[in-house]
């Protein structure tokens, strides 16, 4: 997903910088890096590489554990707050401390967060996923309303359903069958049981 967005605001002509696992020119892996200096260190290189202001902060690092409320571990819970709540926080805070010595006239800056239906939805043995979702959302309507009237900020969240031809989705197809005795079309079916009835493109997503 991250790959598509690149390319997309590539091809319109934007300067990317890209940063998380295997994502140079700032790998870190979000579960056991230190974020601020992670965010610190990401925006300093965007800003070199462009010469000037980062207009949008798109978080889209995403990860699940799929287990039943009585077998999900602390730590794999404890590990998808990190990566789908708390790393957005810390990169939200840095890109709304600069925003205040950037230009103000004539521009817009934006944060676009990756949510998911999941925050809608109650999705089975996906405790911790749901309620980093769910606050990811209520943390970003929090970040408008503090900088409206302050900074010329929009901050939304997109909420997909299941993205075709993704780790997750595939992750998350082979534990539905693994924790309920299922087949996988079984797991297949139920994982499009959502408002569209099928997985979506990489296409509609960025439509």
């Amino acid at each position: 997903l991250g790959a598509s967005f690149r390319s997309k605001l590539v091809e319109h002509g934007h300067p990317v910088t890209c940063f998380g696992l295997h994502r140079p020119p700032i790998a870190a892996d979000f579960r056991t890096a230190n974020l601020e200096v992670v965010a610190t260190d990401a925006f300093n290189e965007a800003e070199d590489g462009k010469r000037g202001p980062v207009d949008v902060l798109i978080n889209n690092a995403g990860m699940t554990r799929i287990n039943f409320i009585p077998f999900h571990m602390l730590k794999d819970f404890e590990e998808v707050m990190r990566v789908n709540l708390t790393a957005p926080f810390v990169l939200c805070k840095e890109f709304v401390r600069r925003i205040y010595t950037y230009p103000a006239v004539g521009r817009t800056y934006r944060i676009v967060n990756t949510s998911s239906m999941g925050a809608r939805f109650a999705l089975r043995a996906s405790p911790a996923y749901c309620a980093s979702k769910a606050g990811l959302e209520h943390m970003t309507r929090s970040i408008a309303k503090e900088q409206a009237g302050k900074t010329p900020l929009m901050a939304c969240c997109i909420a997909p359903n299941g993205i075709e031809g993704t780790p997750m989705t595939e992750y998350v197809t082979r534990r539905t069958y693994e924790t309920r005795g299922w087949s996988k079309e079984q797991a297949e079916k139920y994982n499009v049981n959502n408002p569209l009835g099928r997985l979506q493109t990489f296409e509609e997503l960025w439509c």
